[in-house]
Parts: C-alpha cells; sequence; structure tokens
C-alpha cells in the first residue's frame, strides 16, 4: 500500500536527481523539466533512484531563496538548466 492510500494511482514515476537544504530533489516523467522536492531527515539516496513511496512536492512551494539554492545546486552537480 502506498504511503497516501488516497491516491487512486501509484505515486508518478520519479528520479532522485540531487540532495540539497534537507530535501530530496527529483525528476517526475509526467512534469519534465521541472523539479520537485520531498523533505529527508537521511542524505543516504542514490542518484538516478526511484522512490516508490515519495510524497514530491513543486519546489515553487518554497521560499525564492531555497528555490535559488536548490537550482544553483542542481545545475553545479551538472543538471540541465530548468
Amino acid at each position: 500500500m502506498y504511503k497516501n492510500e488516497k491516491a487512486s494511482s501509484p505515486p508518478a514515476n520519479n528520479k532522485v536527481v540531487d540532495f540539497c537544504c534537507g530535501k530530496i530533489i527529483m525528476l517526475l516523467s509526467d512534469h519534465p523539466g521541472k523539479l520537485f522536492y520531498q523533505d529527508s531527515d537521511s542524505s543516504i539516496y542514490i542518484l538516478g533512484e526511484h522512490l516508490p513511496d515519495a510524497e514530491p512536492k513543486p519546489i515553487a512551494l518554497l521560499s525564492e531563496e531555497e528555490q535559488q539554492m536548490i537550482l544553483r545546486h542542481y545545475e553545479q552537480r551538472g543538471g540541465n538548466h530548468i
């Protein structure tokens, strides 16, 4: 069962692309070109990993400062400019 039992379908196909500011940064297959995040208390994630229990949120929900920090960090690690 998925974390959000109200969901009628499994979580979006996600891929971990970075870890920054205590957040797992992901790309979702159904929203190409946009970064999503999930809060995390661990930094042990494999880049490219799919997280089946993820509950990703758009980084647009974060403060402008956090968004810029995440984008800079993602681009420094070789991510494409979003």
